[in-house]
């Protein structure tokens, strides 16, 4: 193999490891991006997948120069492209990262969370959130990780946690998953469940008259739902 074959090889590998690399460190490079410069999720993530796309399909284009001389290089490259939209995906977040999959199936009652918070929320003037979460749920803890890193570039409206249990294995889900910033109360089994409607996470986003806003079961709290929340702050 001459050095001009080998060359390309090593360079189209270079590529593929760029964008295997960005796939397996897609979260925090998405949260970096949204922090420095203030974008939105969406933008971020549709264009970061666009460079692993681009990274693996210009990767395997140069491999296959190499050792393939005959093969066109357009073709190799759009083969290379979808193959990274695949690579793309290998950490996700959510089953389905984009687009509105809130409901107005239930509705939080408005009168016992009062109860529970002291009416602690019942002045504010913009919208704010209360999840339900509890301290073993996988999304709980990623959508608590989530809010957190938005608080913290300021890019986050008020948040309430309500937990079913023990104080502190709330204090402990809190501290591990970026919520010490926020509002957190430990209910009754009997209240979670009525008002979470029994899936979780449950996240409510409530208006300042307490009607319902928005509500997100499970992965619902995907990107596009991120970028709606960033609008309120």
């Amino acid at each position: 193999m001459n050095t001009q074959k080998s060359l390309g090889i090593i360079t189209g590998l270079i590529f593929i490891g760029i964008s295997i690399y960005l796939s397996f460190e897609f979260i925090e490079i998405n949260k970096n991006f949204v922090g420095r410069f203030g974008v939105g999720w969406v933008f971020s993530t549709i264009l970061l997948r666009l460079l692993v796309c681009f990274s693996f399909g210009r990767g395997l284009q140069l491999i296959l120069k190499a050792l393939l001389p005959k093969l066109k290089g357009a073709f190799s490259f759009i083969i290379g492209f979808i193959i990274g939209f695949g690579v793309s995906f290998i950490s996700p977040i959510y089953a389905v990262d984009y687009g509105d999959y809130s409901d107005n199936e239930i509705s939080l009652n408005t009168s016992d969370f009062n109860e529970i918070t002291q009416n602690q929320y019942s002045s504010e003037t913009a919208p704010y959130l209360v999840c339900f979460f509890t301290t073993t749920c996988p999304h709980c803890k990623a959508a608590c990780q989530l809010l957190g890193f938005m608080h913290a570039a300021g890019r986050m409206t008020k948040v309430v946690l309500i937990f079913p249990g023990e104080v502190a294995n709330r204090e402990k889900f809190v501290a591990e998953n970026d919520g010490l910033a926020f509002d957190a109360y430990s209910v009754s089994d009997k209240f979670f469940i009525e008002n979470s409607g029994g899936v979780f996470p449950s996240i409510f986003l409530v208006n300042p008259d307490g009607s319902m806003n928005k509500h997100w079961y499970g992965g619902g709290l995907n990107y596009t739902a991120l970028d709606y929340l960033a609008t309120f702050k």
